[in-house]
């Protein structure tokens, strides 16, 4: 019997959802950590088995991590389809902050723990609603601005007609 999607709400951590995270596997994955569980979203998560995690330094609240892989079992790519507030469709060229408010459809899948032997439950990542964004926007960090220096400037680059 096929197992129903679900969808929790909460606040976006470490969110790799429009571009997928390489940090553990090499072929990439997306993950989304929903964060700051209120009760009803914390209790419809234990009731499906998900391992909500208890909040730390780096991710406020309860919390439970749902991944997805970037590709099929026949290798084609598989996207997570991200949505905004009116469902429409959200642009891959923005990354979800910390601290975004979201709905994630997910779909709970039991299995057998190799590390534990028992029974354990895995959510699926499908789709993401953004219901309030904080963009995140990488700084370069790298050096420092050094007042007065030398500032370049733009030049036009003449197009082949």
């Amino acid at each position: 019997m096929a197992t129903k999607n679900s969808v929790i709400s909460g606040e976006a951590w470490f969110a790799w959802i429009t571009k997928p995270s390489t940090m553990f596997k090499p072929e990439g994955e997306w993950i989304i950590n929903v964060a700051n569980l209120d009760a009803k979203n914390k209790k419809l998560a234990e009731a499906e088995g998900l391992n909500v995690r208890n909040g730390h330094d780096k991710i406020p609240g309860h919390y439970v991590k749902l991944t997805q892989s970037t590709t099929d079992f026949n290798g084609a790519p598989r996207l997570v389809e991200v949505v905004d507030a009116d469902r429409n469709p959200f642009s891959r060229d923005k990354l979800i902050g910390n601290g975004s408010k979201v709905n994630v459809s997910y779909r709970p899948s039991k299995y057998m723990s190799r590390q534990t032997g028992e029974e354990a439950t895995k959510g699926w990542l499908n789709k993401v609603q953004v219901v309030d964004l904080i963009e995140y926007i990488p700084e370069d960090t790298t050096f420092d601005v050094v007042p007065g220096g030398y500032v370049s400037e733009a030049e036009e680059i003449p197009f082949a007609s």
